[in-house]
């Protein structure tokens, strides 16, 4: 009887973690067979990872309509069969969110991205290249909240050893107006020029058209433009002012309810690509 006893107390230790939190594991296999142009113009074919991550959520309800929440996101190079090290910049974030809004820090999706980058790069691939802002900003401390139909987010990211406590702190605003989606942001920078960015969306049926402009001080500024999707066809353009445009455009099929195959080209002076990617999400 005491054996018996003994197993059930080391069986709810164990479990007790559960019993608090729920811990959900997913991810996204992307493999790509992609061609580029090279210096000697050839073409350079190889199979190569797609951004492949595997992810870990977990969340706790704290009561009064708060909870917790942590997220763990691991950058796996499928193509070559291991995990890519060093600063990736994927998502790891803890905080705690109700009514009042949502408090995070780590390494999280920036402001600027969430008010501008998700008007301009819908890609796989090659639709970054035009843009001035962050995807993610480690070392971060951002809150956002609702105000009715009018999102706003601050952050600011606190690099430890750098010369500045606050390397950069960024306000944003997003909003929809019937049809219309719309955001802007403005970040400062210790290092570099401030930044400013205003990204619109328009929805007309199955059509969307997004465009954004971006300046930074005395660095660079960037147009971008997509419409789609046009028979399943997504096009788009990017430029800054210091490059060469950029033409690229994708087609999803969708195979099942987590499998896709997704082809991205990219038009470019001397830098003309392409990538059939086969992608599985779990």
């Amino acid at each position: 009887m005491n054996k018996k006893l003994l197993a059930l107390a080391i069986a709810g230790t164990l479990a007790s973690p559960m019993a608090v939190a729920d811990v959900a594991v997913s991810g996204s296999i992307r493999v790509a067979l992609s061609g580029a142009q090279t210096a000697a113009g050839g073409t350079d074919w190889g199979v190569k990872d797609g951004t492949s991550r595997l992810r870990f959520k977990a969340s706790e309800d704290l009561g009064n309509g708060q909870s917790a929440f942590a997220n763990y996101e691991f950058r796996v190079d499928a193509g070559k069969g291991s995990w890519v090290v060093g600063n990736t910049q994927r998502v790891t974030e803890v905080g705690i969110k109700g009514g009042w809004g949502r408090l995070g820090m780590g390494s999280q999706w920036s402001t600027l991205w969430g008010a501008v980058g998700t008007h301009i790069d819908l890609s796989n691939v090659y639709g970054g290249g035009a843009y001035l802002g962050q995807y993610r900003m480690n070392h971060s401390i951002k809150y956002s909240t609702n105000m009715g139909a009018m999102g706003l987010s601050v952050d600011a990211q606190m690099i430890p050893g750098t010369d500045d406590d606050i390397d950069k702190s960024t306000v944003g605003l997003t909003g929809s107006m019937g049809a219309i989606g719309y955001g802007v942001a403005w970040q400062n920078r210790a290092a570099s020029g401030d930044y400013t960015g205003v990204g619109v969306g328009v929805k007309m049926g199955d059509l969307k058209v997004n465009a954004a402009w971006e300046d930074v001080d005395g660095v660079d500024t960037s147009t971008n433009v997509n419409i789609g999707r046009i028979g399943g066809v997504l096009l788009a353009y990017g430029k800054k002012d210091s490059g060469t445009g950029a033409f690229w455009a994708n087609y999803h099929h969708k195979i099942s309810k987590s499998v896709t195959t997704r082809i991205e080209v990219r038009a470019q002076e001397d830098a003309n690509a392409a990538s059939i990617i086969l992608r599985k999400e779990f």
